[in-house]
C-alpha cells in the first residue's frame, strides 16, 4: 500500500478544481474578540467583589461642592469711562 493524499492543501485543490480551503478568518477574529470582552467583564466583576468601594465615583471638583460655600458669581467691573 502506498501513501494516500487527502488533497487538503491549496495547490492540490486548485489542481483538482475544488473550492480552496480559504476564507477571511473573520469568524476566528469575531470569536476571539467576544472571548476577550467576556474575560474583561469577568475580571471587572471579580475586582468589584473583592473591593466594592474601588469603583465609587470620584468626588466633584466643583469649588462650590468642595468648599461647601455658595458664593455669588463676581461680575467684572465696568470701565470708568463707560458708565451709563
Amino acid at each position: 500500500m502506498g501513501k494516500t493524499d487527502d488533497l487538503r492543501g491549496l495547490k492540490e485543490n486548485v489542481i483538482v478544481g475544488r473550492l480552496i480551503p480559504a476564507g477571511t478568518g473573520m469568524a476566528f477574529h469575531s470569536a476571539r474578540k467576544e472571548k476577550e470582552a467576556f474575560e474583561v467583564a469577568e475580571r471587572k466583576a471579580a475586582r468589584e467583589l473583592e473591593n466594592p468601594f474601588a469603583s465609587a465615583p470620584e468626588p466633584s471638583e466643583d469649588p462650590v461642592f468642595v468648599s461647601g460655600a455658595s458664593e455669588p458669581e463676581q461680575q467684572p467691573a465696568a470701565p470708568e469711562g463707560d458708565q451709563e
